[in-house]
């Protein structure tokens, strides 16, 4: 196998994991401030809360420039039927099906939490709005919006073959760094909302860059660039602790710590998936990496369930490890299975081809 193709699926798996780590460790962050939920500030264990939940955050930029990196390297993808077909195939349907299901679990928790006087009926229009925003469960965002981004693909593609490489290399890392500043500065009520797809098109692009710019592989810089891209979200988690114990919420800040777009967010990631790219890896995870996409589905069902057993005065330094660990063997399971389920179903009735027929997109 490739060196550089095993250094990605690495940074895949390691990234998924680190998504699960987000969102396990953002129990505690989250309680940080909650006094109205607690009747008291959370603090135990805050600065290891903090850091851990902020040092994870390399992981949905990193997926992006991921796609980036290998998207815009097949000129194939410039010919629009093709490419959209293959989108809606294997991330349009997935998307829209998976919705669907958290959409109706959300809406079957939320009544069960009406039932026993949790909540009121009108709590429902919340989870409706969210779905039409594009959020119809908390993780499911990110695809949503990266399809917008897939849709821009091909015109990104046949952009770089008129300008050529040098040209667009260059005209890519300026449109990182205003892609970042409008990230850290805009809010988007939509999740596929154009202006947001293009603001996470800087590091889709950068991906791709950093990939084609690895001449030679080598240990040492490579370690170097991922422990000093570390070390940025690091610092981040400290600020963010600095603020916890001051009783700030992130949300009362005029521009937000942990916005993928803020500089030490961007410079973190852009470090941290250079060093990856240049990490002299031999081995062969293409087929846990090949299940990462499902893991990432089904990842916040399964926490949000298990989360029910954890309050918040265990020790979060225990807890953490252990429940990023269970969610991510058991969402590696459910990915197992679902993917024989859906390649039984596939064989037996065409879905995929069908609704791509239904569409118009077929080949």
């Amino acid at each position: 196998m490739e060196s550089r193709k095993a250094n990605f699926d690495l940074l895949r798996i390691v990234s998924t994991i680190a998504v699960i780590c987000i969102h396990v460790a953002g129990k505690y962050v989250d309680a940080i401030a909650s006094g109205d939920w607690l009747g008291a500030p959370y603090t135990g264990n805050m600065m290891f809360n903090c850091i851990f939940n902020v040092t994870s955050r390399f992981a949905v930029p990193c997926f992006i420039m991921l796609s980036g990196a290998f998207t815009l390297s097949n000129n194939k993808n410039g010919n629009f039927r093709f490419y959209y077909r293959k989108v809606f195939r294997h991330v349009g349907i997935p998307t829209l099906l998976f919705g669907l299901l958290y959409f109706i679990y959300s809406m079957a928790r939320q009544i069960a939490f009406i039932a026993v006087g949790g909540a009121d009926w009108s709590s429902l229009g919340d989870i409706l709005l969210d779905a039409v925003r594009g959020e119809p469960f908390y993780h499911m965002w990110y695809l949503y919006m990266m399809i917008t981004v897939y849709l821009l693909v091909p015109i990104l593609i046949r952009l770089k073959q008129d300008i050529g490489e040098a040209a667009f290399k260059k005209a890519g890392i300026i449109f990182f760094i205003a892609a970042m500043l409008c990230l850290w500065t805009s809010s988007h009520m939509f999740r596929w909302d154009i202006g947001y797809a293009f603001c996470f098109m800087g590091y889709f692009i950068m991906g791709y860059i950093l990939r084609t710019s690895v001449k030679k592989e080598k240990s040492l810089p490579a370690l170097l660039l991922i422990i000093a891209g570390l070390l940025c979200f690091a610092l981040t988690g400290y600020l963010r602790y600095l603020l916890a114990v001051k009783n700030i919420n992130e949300a009362d800040l005029p521009l937000s710590l942990l916005n993928q777009g803020a500089p030490l967010s961007a410079i973190g990631t852009v470090l941290l998936f250079a060093g990856f790219a240049q990490l002299p890896l031999r081995g062969n995870l293409t087929k846990l990496s090949a299940l990462t996409f499902e893991i990432y589905l089904f990842h916040a069902g399964i926490w949000d369930v298990l989360s029910r057993f954890v309050t918040i005065k265990m020790d979060s330094r225990l807890v953490i490890p252990i429940m990023v660990l269970a969610v991510f063997l058991l969402s590696l399971l459910a990915a197992v299975l679902w993917r024989k389920i859906w390649n039984a179903i596939e064989k037996k009735w065409q879905i995929s081809d069908r609704l791509c027929r239904l569409v118009h997109l077929n080949g």
